[in-house]
């Protein structure tokens, strides 16, 4: 089963302007992506660039898992990056990806890797105690990543995956707010 992933981004009237979120699962191995892209230019035009990453990261995940083989999770994500950076920079707005904020995840029954570009902090919820944990120190490199860059920016390795990961985006302080308000915050309404 594919990882819960989630991204809180700055506040706006429409929260989910530019957002995108995917999971892909084949065999034992599964993909989680999400992020934003493009907010400053409205819902109509950050659909497109949106809709761009998702579909990169769901066309190659597929392709990818079909034919995992022995690959290592770090070189799966790897392969995955070099997609997304590979998609023509006029397709992702008008700040042709240095907006992006994303994290994207592989995971199979042994642990997971993660990289993202554009975030402030990132936390994994424990299976056992449900509680949110810090899973990098607030200095790490991977927080100096912005936008869609060439290199792979790394990757965090972890030996069990967690149960749900959250991420914010730049330029929000690293910082979950209270339950309520997270939920909120993701958009999840209680009928």
């Amino acid at each position: 089963m594919a990882l819960s992933l989630y991204m809180l981004a700055p506040r706006s009237n429409f929260p989910f302007t530019g957002g995108f979120s995917t999971r892909v699962s084949y065999g034992g191995y599964w993909i989680s992506g999400c992020g934003y892209i493009a907010r400053e230019t409205g819902v109509r035009k950050a659909f497109l660039p949106a809709r761009q990453v998702q579909n990169t990261i769901e066309t190659t995940g597929k392709d990818i898992l079909k034919y995992v083989g022995d690959r290592e999770r770090r070189d799966i994500l790897e392969e995955l990056w070099n997609a997304i950076v590979s998609v023509p920079a006029e397709k992702l707005g008008r700040k042709r990806g240095s907006d992006i904020s994303i994290v994207l995840a592989v995971g199979d029954q042994e642990g997971m890797h993660a990289c993202a570009s554009g975030i402030s902090g990132i936390w994994g919820q424990s299976e056992s105690d449900e509680k949110w944990h810090v899973l990098l120190p607030q200095r790490h490199p991977m927080f100096q990543v912005d936008g869609i860059v060439g290199d792979f920016p790394g990757a965090l390795c972890l030996q069990r995956s967690p149960k749900t990961i959250m991420t914010t985006a730049k330029p929000l302080f690293p910082m979950l707010p209270p339950k309520e308000e997270l939920y909120v915050r993701l958009g999840v309404t209680e009928l």
